[in-house]
């Protein structure tokens, strides 16, 4: 049985954290590659079971040995129509268990994995515009979502604003830029020296009377659940506004 986060989630478009905890199973998988992709930040690739499916924006949790947490929920950082092995971006930085065990992982040891984790998901473009808001490693969870937005044409402005701590956090930054030339109606921004709510304030609340953006925002409890509240508070109707925090 996957241990749930006392925090309680957000829903997203599939409905509940019922009716995805009723999608899992448990898996095995090798793993293929492992890379630092910026400080502290580690590229984890497992070989992808061919009857794994997800959603983008869903997770895994991951089997440890560890006492006390024996699950470590992980985005799944990469939409399930394209091809490759599974993706984690993980913060090896940390004292806890979860970064402890990710980060002693060699290639070729096997894991064992709950999934599909959670219930932000994304299943398509509202006709709206729509903001990706991610802090620091929410990234990954975002990733997937705008791989399966950018298979079709962009219909209504996307922007995706990337908060990190420093610019060497980046990450995706290349296949983002490229889209950025590639396509109309997608703008892409990194910031840093900048509180989240400070600037979304500035950008959808005090600097316009409009109120007809959907967001999805992930990323640390503090900064995800302050930004969603502002947003709320501000006037964006409830379904429009999706969270994910941890």
């Amino acid at each position: 049985m996957i241990q749930r986060p006392t925090r309680p989630q957000r829903r997203g478009p599939l409905g509940s954290e019922e009716q995805a905890r009723a999608m899992q199973r448990l898996y095995t998988s090798e793993v293929m590659a492992i890379e630092d992709v910026a400080p502290g930040v580690r590229r984890i690739a497992l070989a992808r079971p061919p009857d794994l499916t997800w959603q983008p924006g869903q997770a895994m949790a991951v089997e440890t040995p560890n006492e006390g947490v024996r699950l470590c929920r992980f985005s799944i950082a990469l939409a399930p129509e394209v091809p490759g092995p599974i993706e984690l971006f993980v913060d090896v930085r940390g004292a806890g268990p979860c970064s402890r065990y990710m980060g002693q992982l060699e290639r070729g040891q096997v894991l064992r994995f709950w999934a599909p984790v959670g219930s932000f998901v994304f299943e398509g473009a509202p006709a709206a515009p729509l903001a990706f808001v991610a802090c620091g490693l929410g990234v990954a969870a975002l990733r997937p979502m705008m791989q399966r937005l950018f298979r079709h044409r962009l219909l209504y402005p996307v922007r995706l604003h990337h908060f990190v701590d420093s610019p060497e956090q980046q990450l995706f930054r290349k296949e983002f830029v490229r889209e950025v030339f590639s396509r109309e109606n997608f703008d892409y921004e990194v910031l840093f020296d900048i509180p989240v709510t400070h600037y979304l304030y500035g950008r959808y609340v005090g600097g316009t009377s409009e109120r007809n953006w959907n967001f999805y925002l992930c990323g640390p409890a503090p900064a995800v659940s302050q930004a969603t509240e502002l947003l709320r508070d501000a006037g964006y109707a409830p379904h429009a506004l999706h969270a994910e925090e941890w």
